[in-house]
C-alpha cells in the first residue's frame, strides 16, 4: 500500500457493491434479462462494454461479467435463493451511486437492499 500523503496512491476510482434479496426467482434465472440489467448499469455510469460474457452455474443461477475500458461489472445471481449481488468499479468516472443503487432497485424489484461505495 503507498503513503497517501504525498499524493501518490490517491484513490483514482470507486468501486460500488450492491447486495439484493428477495429477488423474483424468474428475473435471476433469466439471463437475457441479467445481460440487459448489467448494460444498462453500464450505461448508467456511462462506461462502455468492450465484453460481456454469462455463466450458468450449480446451484441454479448466472454469473454476467462485462469488461469496461476502466473497469468492470459484475452480476451474480441465485434463483434458488432470491439473491443477487452486483459489483461496479470504475476508474476515471464521476459516479452517482445513490442513482445507480434507485436502478438497481427499480429493475429487479428486491425485497431488501444493502451497498456501500469504497474509493479506490
Amino acid at each position: 500500500m503507498r503513503d497517501r500523503s504525498s499524493g501518490e496512491g490517491r484513490p483514482r476510482g470507486v468501486e460500488v457493491l450492491i447486495d439484493l434479496g428477495g429477488v423474483r426467482a424468474e428475473l435471476l434465472d433469466d439471463v437475457e434479462f441479467l445481460e440487459r440489467a448489467a448494460q444498462e448499469l453500464c450505461r448508467f455510469v456511462r462506461a462502455r462494454v468492450l465484453e460481456l460474457s454469462s455463466f450458468r452455474h450449480e446451484p441454479p443461477g448466472y454469473t454476467v461479467h462485462a469488461v469496461l475500458p476502466q473497469g468492470h461489472m459484475t452480476l451474480h445471481a441465485q434463483s434458488d435463493t432470491g439473491a443477487a449481488f452486483i459489483n461496479i468499479f470504475v476508474r476515471g468516472i464521476r459516479l452517482d451511486d445513490e442513482g445507480l443503487v434507485d436502478l438497481v432497485e427499480t429493475t429487479f424489484e428486491p425485497e431488501c437492499t444493502g451497498w456501500y461505495s469504497v474509493p479506490r
